[in-house]
């Protein structure tokens, strides 16, 4: 019988499946774990990862339920009949002013005084929604009145996506706007 190698000893002491399952601060709530080794020392300098799942999916089921329920209605309403004036995002004096500023830099480079209103239109919808949304996943539709945010965030536009059908939400528009700075 030949001489064993140092990884195949190592690998015999690797954890398997349902030892790495088990592994974890919590082990009732750690449903998948990971091992990860490190590039120096394969398998010795082993560190446990744990991703937790949710235990009752149905029980998210019914959280999710009363948060999103509420936000299908109303992006279906407005999908359906159109925004009504609450509807859509306020924009406050200091969105107004870096709009401003924006467009007399946009004036000073282009050389021109005259700017085409659709420039004002999506400067204005840029800096609205990144001073109410900025960083953040959302579904949104835009309209010459202004803007409309129709779900914010992954679960929403997920339960939007799956539950309103597309030749309704043909103009929904989905980003992560920029941060306000």
């Amino acid at each position: 019988m030949a001489e064993k190698t140092q990884i195949e000893e190592k690998a015999e002491n690797w954890p398997t499946d349902q030892q790495r399952a088990t592994v974890g601060p919590d082990p009732s709530t750690a449903k998948t774990t990971g091992m990860m080794a490190t590039d120096t020392d394969f398998g010795r300098s082993a560190t446990t990862l744990t991703f937790k799942t949710p235990e009752s999916s149905a029980e998210n089921d019914e959280t999710s339920q009363t948060e999103i329920g509420p936000m299908l209605a109303r992006a279906e309403r407005i999908l359906t009949q159109g925004p009504g004036a609450n509807d859509y995002l306020l924009v406050e004096a200091t969105v107004r002013t870096e709009v401003d500023h924006d467009l007399e830099y946009a004036r000073s480079r282009v050389g021109s005084p005259d700017l085409s209103p659709e420039v004002h239109a999506r400067q204005l919808h840029q800096r609205l929604l990144a001073a109410h949304y900025g960083g953040q996943n959302i579904a949104y539709i835009t309209d010459t009145t202004g803007v409309v945010v129709l779900a914010v965030g992954l679960d929403q536009i997920n339960r939007l996506i799956n539950e309103i059908p597309y030749s309704k939400r043909k103009s929904v528009v989905f980003g992560a706007p920029d941060v306000w700075w």
